[in-house]
């Protein structure tokens, strides 16, 4: 998992520090990302993954937290189209580098 982490980040270029958070549940959601803003600026980001959800949409851990560090390139890069062209492109990307599946699930994906 480590790896998995510190090689998404490298190939992301991603410089602010980040949390993630394994929880029981998420309403509804297998993963969720937070923008931790102070005085209006991106100072972290925070991943929450629903272990009680894992596998509900084809994904695995490894798969949702690199979903979610999609979005943190997002944040930092002032790109505010949720899963849009350039998210699916950036999880197109990271497939094809880390060897993983449904990072981004057209459908599921709004």
């Amino acid at each position: 998992m480590h790896d998995l982490i510190r090689q998404t980040i490298g190939l992301l270029q991603l410089e602010k520090p980040y949390k993630i958070v394994l929880k029981p549940r998420l309403k509804g959601n297998a993963a969720e990302y937070y923008q931790m803003v102070r005085q209006g600026k991106l100072v972290s980001h925070l991943i929450r993954v629903s272990v009680d959800n894992l596998h509900t949409d084809s994904r695995c851990l490894n798969t949702l937290i690199v979903h979610e560090f999609i979005h943190a390139w997002q944040a930092e890069n002032g790109i505010v189209e949720i899963h849009g062209r350039e998210f699916r492109k950036q999880a197109k990307a990271l497939g094809n580098v880390l060897n993983l599946e449904n990072i981004y699930i057209k459908g599921v994906d709004k």
